[in-house]
């Protein structure tokens, strides 16, 4: 049997207010934007995140996919997130080798499982 690799949990509650949840995130995305250019335009990190990307949309059919740009504790990353993620039997049993595994190949990416989507952080590394 195979070992199911483990995802980080958070536990969040969806927003009851859509448009002051969407303003503030696109607030930070572009506070990131303005503080970490360098990073957010390196072409190795741009790399990570189509890898990333490319992996999402192969395993999730006609995934709900957003990339934000973050700051945490004075340190970029990029969040792609997966809106709604559907994991059907199927997909239960090919995710270790055909989502996780490869996301923990890329250098720098950690796996998010929260209530409402599927996120992957790629850190400044």
């Amino acid at each position: 049997m195979a070992q199911i690799l483990p995802e980080k949990q958070m536990n969040i509650r969806a927003s009851f207010n859509r448009l002051g949840a969407w303003l503030d995130a696109k607030d930070k995305n572009a506070e990131a934007i303005r503080a970490y250019p360098d990073f957010i335009n390196k072409s190795s990190h741009l790399d990570k995140i189509y890898k990333v990307k490319k992996i999402l949309e192969e395993f999730f059919n006609d995934p709900d996919i957003y990339i934000n740009y973050r700051i945490n504790r004075g340190k970029p990353f990029t969040a792609i997130k997966v809106n709604n993620p559907y994991f059907n039997r199927q997909r239960q049993l090919t995710a270790n080798t055909k989502l996780r595994a490869p996301i923990d190949n890329i250098p720098g990416t950690e796996r998010v499982q929260t209530g409402q989507g599927y996120i992957v952080r790629i850190a400044l590394n």
